[in-house]
């Protein structure tokens, strides 16, 4: 049964019950039937014990013990009230009468030496039964002496005897944190009343326990520069402070780093129909920036740091003056700590069509007409050609080109006297065209 409930402790106080067991109080903590408060020597508690009055104060190195006599909602018994006995009863109702000598109601042994007087001659007197209510006051049953027999915290002789509890405390602090691609692992934290603090890190495969000392303020830490964390990684730390007793209080914490990582999802330098287009895009994770380096031909380098959107993609616009070449493309990601991630790389570039005659022959020879017309070409896939004559057009055509590069027009031997000409156009794959030659 609840007798009084903690409403303020200032120092400490312990419940004890009656075997002894010893719990610290709490606000808000209740007090049972059986059980004795130990206040510590500076030590001050108020209790309430629900009877609408202000609370009760227990002052430092006592010991209370909790009866049913303080409890507010136990009843009363009315037969404690009752001290009358039957002279008393009589004497009360000769005064309801009003007449007859009092005395007379009365014993002589009441009433002194002689009927109504003093044997001497003096004052005459009653001596009437004492009136009383033999109530158990609202008061503690202090213990003396106490102050040299409260449990003292670290290890000090407690009341009867018993060694008192020494009940620690422990808070852990786990961080990892990475800045210019420099990891800053640390594992920090406060205890009482502990002799010694053990921590398990797992996470990643670990599993290492560590065993430390707390320095005399209570303050404790780990040194972890010997393990190898990974970034993407969530890492525990399960922490126990031990008192020198053996009692025990627990802590948790747990932390993870993530470095900036980059892709090139697109790199393309390109042309087609003679017009030159250029695509770079790309994602990005755990990164604001990215800065991005482009090599061309003829020394040619770009670099230019773009901003990572808040979906992770990123892109640059290269601009169409490119020149026929190739080309590479190196990006970085970085952070706002100055982490930078490992470079991404890409190829890409372009090269136009070239185109050459090797021969172009139109002769007679014993008046038989003969003609020759070939070439060669790069990056081309066929040649157009225009061949002219003195009475107009003599061939006209697309000319396919072979594996090596090489084209070819046979022109025939029917060709008049007169003066010829050709013109060829290489073109590739994606329609662009070499300059004509002639």
């Amino acid at each position: 049964m609840s007798i009084a409930t903690v409403v303020s402790i200032t120092g400490q106080a312990w419940a004890r019950d009656a075997d002894g067991n010893m719990r610290e109080l709490r606000v808000g903590d209740t007090l049972l039937e059986g059980e004795s408060l130990v206040t510590s020597d500076s030590g001050r508690v108020e209790l309430d014990f629900a009877d609408n009055l202000d609370p009760t104060v227990i002052e430092g190195g006592q010991e209370v013990a909790m009866t049913l006599e303080l409890d507010a909602d136990q009843p009363v018994d009315m037969g404690e009230f009752s001290a009358l006995d039957e002279d008393l009863e009589a004497l009360l109702a000769a005064i309801d009468d009003g007449d007859g000598d009092l005395l007379d109601v009365l014993d002589a042994t009441a009433a002194g030496a002689g009927p109504g007087g003093g044997a001497d001659g003096g004052h005459n007197f009653v001596q009437l039964a004492r009136i009383a209510e033999a109530i158990d006051p609202l008061a503690f049953e202090f213990g003396v002496g106490l102050a040299s027999e409260l449990p003292e915290i670290g290890g000090g002789a407690g009341i009867g005897g018993d060694t008192a509890p020494i009940i620690p405390t422990v808070d852990a602090d786990f961080n990892l944190v990475s800045i210019d691609n420099v990891l800053q692992a640390t594992l920090t934290g406060n205890s009482t009343n502990a002799s010694t603090i053990t921590v398990v890190l797992t996470g990643g495969g670990l599993n290492e326990t560590f065993t430390v000392t707390p320095e005399s303020d209570g303050t404790w830490s780990v040194d972890l520069s010997d393990i190898e964390f990974e970034d993407g990684v969530e890492y525990s730390v399960d922490v126990t402070a031990t008192s020198p007793d053996g009692n025990t209080a627990t802590a948790e914490d747990s932390d993870s780093y993530t470095l900036p990582t980059v892709e090139i999802t697109e790199f393309d330098v390109s042309s087609a129909n003679n017009e030159v287009s250029s695509e770079l895009t790309g994602s990005a994770e755990n990164a604001s920036s990215v800065t991005i380096t482009i090599t061309g031909p003829d020394g040619l380098t770009i670099t230019e740091t773009v901003t990572v959107g808040e979906d992770g993609s990123w892109s640059l616009d290269l601009g169409s003056e490119l020149p026929e070449g190739e080309y590479s493309v190196e990006a970085v990601a970085g952070d706002d700590s100055g982490n930078t991630s490992d470079p991404a790389g890409a190829e890409s570039g372009y090269t136009l069509p070239t185109v050459e005659i090797d021969s172009f022959v139109v002769d007679s020879n014993d008046n038989s007409v003969s003609s020759e017309l070939t070439g060669s070409t790069t990056n081309a896939s066929s040649v157009d050609v225009v061949v002219t004559g003195p009475n107009g057009e003599v061939f006209s055509g697309n000319v396919p080109v072979d594996s090596d590069g090489n084209w070819s027009v046979d022109l025939g031997s029917d060709l008049p006297e007169g003066e010829y000409g050709v013109e060829v156009i290489a073109r590739d794959g994606q329609n662009n065209t070499t300059d004509p030659l002639t």
